[in-house]
């Protein structure tokens, strides 16, 4: 035991599960009411991260959807025009 203030958390990208957060006892004796409000904080930046991170890949699979499918088109025509 340290005695220190210690506050860890962590998200990884693509897990599902809540982020993982740690509390040292000495901190929350000391300073519960702005812990609480750091892992509020931190769980909103945690969630619009993710949400923009889906968004994102939702783009790029659109964008990779029309691509794919401009290539089909042109892959076609030359074949026509052969």
């Amino acid at each position: 035991e340290t005695g220190c203030w210690l506050f860890f958390t962590a998200q990884h990208v693509n897990a599902r599960a809540p982020f993982f957060h740690y509390s040292s006892p000495r901190i929350l004796r000391e300073g519960r009411e702005d812990i609480e409000s750091i892992i509020n904080q931190f769980s909103r930046i945690f969630t619009k991260l993710l949400a923009a991170r889906r968004h994102d890949a939702q783009e790029m699979h659109v964008k990779l959807v029309e691509a794919q499918t401009k290539e089909a088109q042109t892959q076609r025509q030359l074949e026509e025009a052969v």
